[in-house]
């Protein structure tokens, strides 16, 4: 059973995407609250894969009060500017940067290892006529690594 005490010396969020486990593929449900999820806590590596899915689907300057928050990788999905893999890799590079800088920003020297974004890395593309599916390795400061899997329609 989960205590307070769990929590301290860290930084939650609510959760975003439901239905994540400790291993195997899973098909996750953006949902905040639901008929039987009201707003679950998250911190560590399920918080950290949450924000960076979260910067890499919101669109540079679309955030009233944070304009620099998120990167232009759906743009480019939206658009249609990813027709090959080597779209994707580079549209991926490009957002990482961006999305790197926004990590360094919020880090604080105390904060868990395993809360603290290090890297991301773009491992596989599959793309077909309306559907790219991506393979990410996020890198946290604990050495863990995160695989994510991320579907996107998309129109080529």
């Amino acid at each position: 059973m989960t205590t307070l005490a769990d929590y301290a010396g860290r930084s939650i969020d609510v959760a975003a995407y439901v239905g994540a486990a400790a291993s195997g593929e899973v098909l996750l449900t953006q949902e905040l609250a639901g008929e039987h999820n009201f707003g679950q806590v998250i911190t560590g590596a399920q918080k950290v894969a949450q924000r960076f899915i979260s910067r890499l689907f919101t669109i540079k300057g679309t955030l009233l009060y944070q304009p620099e928050e998120g990167c232009d990788f759906l743009q480019d999905v939206l658009e249609g500017r990813l027709r090959t893999m080597t779209d994707v890799f580079g549209s991926f590079a490009a957002a990482m940067v961006d999305i790197q800088s926004q990590f360094s920003a919020e880090t604080v020297e105390d904060d868990p290892a395993d809360e603290v974004f290090v890297s991301a890395e773009l491992q596989t593309v599959l793309l077909s006529q309306d559907k790219l599916t991506m393979t990410i390795a996020i890198t946290l400061a604990s050495e863990d690594v995160l695989p994510i899997i991320l579907p996107l329609p998309v129109v080529l």
